[in-house]
């Protein structure tokens, strides 16, 4: 990523990430049974410290917030959208 900001910055582009824990989508129910996505879906929960998972529309929002001109100053970041499990 820091390669690609570096690159891209003179010519305008932002290079920036929003990395998401588990969360309900279409992709994890299309490689797990139901019952496999239930249960990671409540494992991340149980592990992050806000004790919930990650909601589609917050990661949205996020990512949203950094292709908008109010990050227009963010250059090679990665957004971390995990409620906190990273800091355990």
């Amino acid at each position: 990523m820091t390669f690609l900001a570096v690159e891209l910055a003179p010519l305008g582009v932002r290079a920036n990430t929003v990395s998401a824990s588990t969360s309900n989508t279409e992709a994890l129910r299309s490689v797990l049974t139901h019952e496999e996505a239930e249960e990671r879906l409540a494992r991340a929960a149980a592990l992050n410290s806000s004790g919930r998972r990650v909601e589609i529309d917050e990661v949205v929002d996020a990512v949203e917030f950094v292709c908008s001109d109010r990050a227009t100053m963010m250059q090679g970041q990665r957004l971390t959208m995990d409620g906190g499990f990273h800091l355990r």
